[in-house]
Formats: structure tokens, sequence, C-alpha cells
């Protein structure tokens, strides 16, 4: 029963209950106007913040500004300071260029006088760079018999297995000893060497039938093209390197290969030079390749800057140098001993 201010009473069971009566009418004022306290206190707050973003982001902006522009005059000032010792290079390498051809008859004359000189040319290499080579054996007095051009397919993983049928089948139609144990590519450097390179002075100049069918059995194969006549044997060899180094499907194969011809041509020759630009006697480079390999290194003279201007005079001077039994290994990369073998190396002969 309700007591008599109307707001308790007890249930049945006798324990006293509290009625929920709603506010009265200064409660709900009051509420009212802490609410709209709060909406006015939160909007002050949220304008605050947007004037602070506001001057911030224009203060900043101001800042952001000027360092960005103190950034790009500082990077057009080193642009062209770079650009100058570019063109600094630029003259120096021109200048250098021109002494060498001025020089170059006078340091080359005599040195390869009456020698034979093939060129073979791996593939990927600088036409521009095979075309020097020959130049500086014709200035050195030798004459080049010919150039043999190895194309892609020569360094292709994919065409392994037809070299290897022809250089077995090219094995049993010759007199020669073939190698047994040799993989394709040793197997054909050993043809193409033997077809091309001697010792015999008496051989020098001649070509038979095993040299020229070894020579068109490649170029038909398309593992080669040829010029001039270097199945007319010659007493020395130089090999150009490719441009860039082997990568990807050639990577590994490229390199060995490269250094097995070499090698089988100082073999059955009397010398070698396996010559390639700087970046050769780095990491992965043909160069680096030959000269990691300590029975190549000791018979196989190598030049690793080729692609410098003076690059085809060392390599003639090296391969005059190798052609009397010293072999050297040249230029300025890992594994070289020196710059270059001093002219007049070869005058001996």
């Amino acid at each position: 029963m309700p007591d008599r201010h109307g707001r308790r009473w007890r249930d049945l069971a006798g324990r006293r209950r509290v009625l929920d009566l709603p506010p009265r009418a200064d409660q709900r004022v009051g509420l009212v106007i802490d609410f709209r306290y709060h909406l006015v206190s939160i909007i002050a707050v949220f304008l605050a913040l947007a004037m602070g973003l506001v001057l911030g982001s224009t203060v900043l902006n101001d800042i952001v500004l000027r360092s960005t522009t103190q950034t790009a005059d500082d990077l057009s000032d080193r642009n062209e300071e770079l650009r100058g010792d570019l063109r600094s290079l630029e003259d120096g390498e021109r200048t250098t260029g021109q002494f060498v051809e001025t020089m170059a008859p006078r340091l080359l004359a005599d040195e390869l006088k009456s020698k034979r000189v093939v060129v073979f040319a791996a593939p990927g290499a600088d036409r521009s760079q095979v075309r020097q080579v020959s130049d500086g054996v014709d200035m050195a007095g030798g004459t080049v018999t010919g150039t043999v051009t190895l194309r892609n397919t020569y360094v292709d993983k994919r065409k392994v297995g037809v070299l290897g049928g022809l250089t077995d089948t090219l094995g049993k139609s010759t007199e020669l000893d073939m190698p047994t144990d040799a993989v394709p590519a040793e197997r054909a450097a050993y043809l193409l060497a033997n077809a091309t390179v001697t010792k015999d002075e008496e051989a020098l100049g001649k070509t038979d039938d095993d040299a020229t069918g070894t020579l068109t059995a490649f170029e038909e194969a398309k593992f080669l093209d040829l010029s001039g006549a270097p199945q007319k044997r010659a007493s020395l060899a130089i090999v150009v390197g490719p441009a860039e180094k082997y990568a990807g499907n050639q990577a590994s194969v490229g390199n060995d290969s490269t250094v097995a011809l070499a090698s089988y041509l100082d073999e059955t020759g009397a010398g070698t030079v396996l010559t390639a630009p700087s970046d050769s006697a780095g990491r992965g480079g043909v160069v680096t390749a030959l000269r990691d390999d300590q029975g190549a290194q000791e018979s196989v003279s190598t030049v690793d800057n080729l692609d410098t201007p003076p690059g085809y005079v060392v390599t003639t001077l090296a391969l005059a140098l190798d052609g009397n039994g010293s072999t050297g290994q040249w230029g300025s990369g890992a594994g070289s001993d020196a710059v270059a073998p001093s002219p007049s190396a070869g005058s001996d002969s």
C-alpha cells in the first residue's frame, strides 16, 4: 500500500518498493541547460582546431616552400657541377684518343711483323672494337687472316644438344684426337682452334679439308659467321669478349665457352689474348672468369680496358709479348699485372 506521500508501498510479501516518478519541471530545465553548454563547448573546440589548422598550414607551407626552393637550387648547382665534370672527362678522353691515334703507329711499329693473326669475336662483341683490334694488328705489321664472329646460339643453353651433335659428327670425320670427356663447348673450341691456328711454321697460311669443312659446318649450322680466310691458319689469335657481361640464359655458358676457346687457341697456336671492356674484370665478367682459372691464366694473356682509347694498343702489345712466350694480365681491373706492357716487347722475334 502507498504511504502518505504516495511514493512507497509494501507488496504482499512485506517488501518495500520505490516508485519511479517523473522529474520535476526545475530538473528538466537543468538538463537542457547542461546539454546546450556542452554543445557550445564542443563547437568552440572544433572552431579552435580549424583555425589552428588554417594558421598552421599557412606557416608550414611557407617553410616547406622555402625549403623546397633551397633544395631545388642546391640540386641545380650540383647538377651543373656534375655536367662540368662530365664535359671535362669527355674532353680528356677526346684528347687521350687523339694522342693514341697519333702515337699508335709508332708504338706498334713492327710489334707483329710478318705474324698471322686470326680474330674471334665472342657473342655480343662490339663490332667497332673488333675493327680496332684488327687495325692494331695491321699497324703492328701483322696480317689478319680472317674474323670468326660467334653468334648468340653458340652460348645458348637451348642449343647445347645441337652443338654437341655437330661436334660429335665433326670429331668422327676429322683425324683430330677429340678430348673424350669434354663438354660440347670445349669440343667446339678444340675444333675451331685446330681449324684456324697452328704452331707449325710450314702450315701457316695454308688450309686443308678438315679446316674448311669444320668452319663451313659451324657456319651452316648458324653458330658463327666468317669473313676473310680464317681457314688459312695463323699462329696467333685474339678473342674479343662481349661488350656487356653475359646474363640470363648465357651467364655461365657464355664465360665458360669463351675461356675454353681462348685456352684451346693458345694451346694449338703460338699465343692468344682475350680482350674485353672494363666491366669484364668485375664480378661475372669474362676476363675475371679466365683470370680465376689458374690453368688458363698461366697461358692466356688478358686485357680488360678494350673500351678505352688505348685498349686496342694494349691488346696488340700484349699479343706480341704473348707470342714470345710471356703471358700477362693487363689493364686496371682485379688480377691485372699492369696497365700495359712496354712497347717493343715483341720485336725480338
